[in-house]
């Protein structure tokens, strides 16, 4: 798989099917660190960059569904109040998605790496300097997302490196699209 861009012609949201459809994830089993979204400073480090530059050049408002709810981010599924920023790039049949929820109240920053195809995808909750913290598995039937909570191996360590790669390779291009 080539390099995917992110570009200004890949904007779009991605959550459609999966706020149409259930999204099932394990609820983590603790509290997670966060870094508040006033102390991404220019030295911070480039995911923490991203989510900041998200703010700008992003999707806003767009809802993340049960993963709020099962990653224990702020917010209920039932209020629809689990709402962040997303930038979206494609490349062949995957498209690969960087999300960034911004607590209230506490500022945290949360990130989600999504990538997906038609019927099977995997989720990264990170915090904004690259430390995974959880990972999901997901496959699409009948229309609908179901995901579970995985264990982080080996495998998808690597996945998450490369997602994580990409988006950092991206930096620049990011940095150079249009304000929203």
């Amino acid at each position: 798989m080539g390099k995917r861009k992110a570009a200004a012609k890949y904007l779009k949201p991605l959550f459609a099917a999966a706020v149409a459809g259930v999204v099932m994830l394990s609820a983590l089993g603790m509290v997670l660190p966060a870094i508040s979204a006033t102390a991404l400073a220019q030295d911070a480090p480039p995911l923490g960059k991203i989510a900041q530059l998200l703010k700008r050049k992003g999707y806003d408002n767009v809802f993340f569904g049960q993963l709020c709810e099962k990653f224990r981010l702020a917010g209920r599924l039932g209020d629809r109040n689990c709402r962040g920023y997303q930038l979206t790039a494609e490349e062949g049949d995957r498209t690969s998605s960087f999300d960034t929820y911004i607590e209230s109240g506490t500022q945290a920053v949360r990130i989600i790496l999504l990538n997906q195809d038609a019927r099977n995808g995997y989720a990264f909750l990170t915090s904004a300097d690259g430390e995974l913290q959880q990972a999901a598995l997901g496959n699409k039937k009948d229309n609908l997302w179901y995901w579970s909570a995985t264990g982080i191996t080996p495998e998808l360590r690597t996945k998450f490196s490369n997602e994580v790669a990409v988006w950092v390779e991206s930096l620049q291009d990011i940095e150079a699209l249009p304000d929203r």
